[in-house]
């Protein structure tokens, strides 16, 4: 079992920030730095948050919980133009359903 899934954020997102400082494997880095993603949103930190998750994209482009990730994330903060973009670059990369439906949702809502 993780310390994340423990609920000890804070060893956590330290062990994640550790992780991210030493030379990865590039998907390995992307993962890295999406989970750093998640800790940050849910400690409210959406800004920190919408950081890490664009970096997992720059390395991972096709890592399509990151973009799904920053997609949420983006919503929060009421960006939902930017949420619609984020996930039609993942559905570009895989053609998840829920992606779909979401991204669908959102353009709706802009309308």
């Amino acid at each position: 079992m993780s310390v994340h899934t423990l609920g000890h954020r804070d060893p956590a997102q330290a062990a994640w920030r550790t992780a991210i400082q030493r030379p990865l494997q590039p998907a390995f880095a992307a993962q890295a730095h999406d989970s750093l993603g998640i800790l940050l949103g849910e400690k409210r930190d959406l800004t920190g948050a919408i950081a890490e998750f664009r970096e997992a994209i720059r390395i991972d482009p096709g890592l399509a919980p990151a973009q799904r990730n920053l997609a949420v994330t983006l919503v929060m903060e009421n960006r939902l133009p930017e949420a619609v973009a984020s996930l039609t670059t993942a559905l570009s990369f895989r053609g998840d359903a829920s992606l779909r439906e979401l991204r669908d949702s959102l353009n709706a809502r802009l309308q």
